[in-house]
């Protein structure tokens, strides 16, 4: 959580006219299980999903972060 919140406040940054300033509205993170170094990580029961809603134009409308658990048939 530490790093990616640091990244994304650091992205942000950079990306600022001169003056500006940020805060974050939201931070979330959905910890699922350890990754050992060397791993390659994959989903099998949870899934976490975002959506990114745009107009036709481009303009971002909405995100959305899903968490999503695999039920068995």
């Amino acid at each position: 959580m530490a790093f990616t919140d640091t990244l994304g406040g650091t992205a942000m940054l950079v990306n600022l006219e001169n003056g500006g300033c940020t805060t974050a509205i939201e931070s979330k993170t959905n910890s699922l299980a350890a990754m050992p170094d060397g791993i390659r990580v994959i989903g099998k029961t949870t899934m976490v999903w975002k959506t990114r809603v745009k107009s036709e134009n481009g303009k971002l409308c909405a995100a959305v972060i899903q968490t999503q658990m695999v039920l068995p048939a």
